[in-house]
């Protein structure tokens, strides 16, 4: 004959425990692992070129490396051109539609291409 609380129910027994904390344990495994990445990427944005190749958490978080990239290229330029092509060609309502404006396979991306290097 098994043991009942009170109200009816069956008591919970170690084991009841242990078959519901292991699920937990296991998801937040399996999120920290699917986190770290992402972490260590935004984490690594922060540090000199110097800082980046060491594995220590630890430093003094630095835009440098942002102003560096933005320095060399037009990226701003670029995601304006990207937001007008997307407007224009109805992308913004079709994504298959940006996938092929994206890969050139509209007419109008090679004048895209035209117009992205105008000054």
């Amino acid at each position: 004959m098994s043991t009942q609380a009170a109200s009816g129910e069956p008591a919970k027994t170690a084991g009841d425990h242990v078959k519901n904390i292991v699920p937990v344990i296991i998801a937040w495994i399996v999120s920290i692992l699917l986190f770290f990445p992402i972490f260590w990427m935004t984490i690594t944005a922060f540090k000199t070129e110097q800082q980046a190749y060491s594995s220590s958490l630890f430093f003094t978080p630095t835009l440098d490396s942002f102003r560096e990239v933005f320095a060399r290229s037009n990226y701003f330029g670029f995601a304006l051109l990207d937001l007008h092509l997307d407007r224009r060609h109805g992308a913004v309502h079709d994504p298959r539609r940006a996938l092929r404006l994206r890969h050139g396979l509209l007419p109008d991306a090679q004048n895209a291409v035209a117009f992205s290097r105008r000054k």
